[in-house]
């Protein structure tokens, strides 16, 4: 799984690195993957990963949310807004 993961992300082919995390069970590292990498995809992603914890820890499962991304808004600092 490793050098399979390494090879797919030296050669820049982002899906298959999400398709091997998949296939051995690595939904966490997979969801997180796809935060950063494939934003495209983090749902999907995170339903495979909330289903997998609702078969081995019911509760837990269920704390796990989907949020739809969308564009922050971060304030602009001014000098004002820093504690000096």
């Amino acid at each position: 799984m490793n050098y399979a993961f390494t090879a797919f992300f030296t050669c820049n082919d982002l899906d298959k690195c999400i398709e091997v995390l998949i296939k051995s069970g690595r939904f966490t590292e997979a969801a997180f993957f796809s935060r950063t990498y494939c934003p495209s995809k983090i749902s999907e992603i995170v339903k495979l990963w909330k289903d997998s914890l609702k078969k081995q820890h019911p509760v837990v499962g269920t704390l796990i949310i989907i949020l739809k991304l969308k564009k922050l808004r971060i304030p602009s600092i001014t000098h004002s807004n820093l504690a000096i």
